[in-house]
């Protein structure tokens, strides 16, 4: 550990010297490299913040192969989330997004981008989002054909989008199909995309006060929940909420 915070303050001395830093660039990025691993498995999420934007910098700049800037990205969402830096988060989601654009060969890299990007809309329009999402459901069906995870995840949040707009017609189609698409997908409807779609498709009856089909769902993910994972589990909680919801607009 000392070594590692040693590292880190000499890469922060040459920061305050800028011609020497630009001078020993390519050294820094070296050093970088061999200390992302301890960046990332030791407690050391501070010191990592502080250097994640300088290392993805570097490492375009090196003409690094796509895979490890992407691996740099995905840790840098994922290290701030863990930090509670929801707008990090969402800024380097934001500029993973952007690079995988810039790419020639660009598809696997901007998939991957898209199903971050999607997570983390914060600072984002509606009209962007929804824009973004459209984007992704195409990409992921040339890449991965319809019958992809990808794929399902962006039916469902496109589904989300049409349901906030008060498309629920819509709305409640693209669940359906997305339903029907992870049966196949998974062999059959236990699986955590088809608990998703059921709870959107919990909340489209129940805002339209079809209380009795509402229910039904209910049970119906109650049953898959249960398979899933237990009674007792954060999932199954939340099937809980829904239900109260269900009793508040029904009563």
């Amino acid at each position: 550990m000392v070594g590692l915070q040693e590292a880190e303050e000499f890469i922060s001395m040459l920061k305050q010297h800028k011609s020497e830093y630009e001078h020993v660039k390519q050294s820094i990025y070296s050093l970088y490299t061999f200390l992302f691993p301890l960046f990332t498995q030791l407690d050391v999420v501070e010191i990592f913040i502080k250097h994640i934007g300088d290392l993805i910098e570097l490492a375009i700049e090196n003409y690094e192969i796509p895979d490890t800037v992407s691996q740099y990205f995905t840790t840098a969402v994922e290290i701030n989330l863990q930090a509670g830096n929801g707008a990090e988060a969402a800024r380097f989601s934001k500029k993973y997004l952007a690079y995988a654009r810039s790419l020639a060969n660009k598809d696997k890299v901007l998939l991957d981008a898209f199903k971050i990007f999607i997570e983390f809309r914060e600072g984002v329009s509606r009209v962007e989002y929804a824009l973004a999402v459209e984007e992704y459901m195409q990409l992921a069906e040339k890449v991965n054909t319809k019958y992809s995870p990808e794929y399902i995840d962006a039916l469902f949040n496109s589904a989300y989008i049409d349901f906030s707009y008060g498309k629920d017609v819509i709305a409640y189609k693209k669940c359906l199909d997305g339903y029907e698409i992870a049966e196949q997908v998974y062999g059959s409807e236990i699986n955590i995309k088809c608990t998703h779609l059921l709870g959107l498709m919990i909340q489209i009856k129940s805002m339209n006060k079809q209380f009795e089909e509402s229910r039904a769902l209910i049970e119906k993910l109650k049953g898959i929940e249960k398979k899933l994972t237990s009674i007792h589990s954060e999932q199954y909680k939340r099937i809980a909420l829904l239900e109260q919801d269900l009793n508040e607009k029904e009563a």
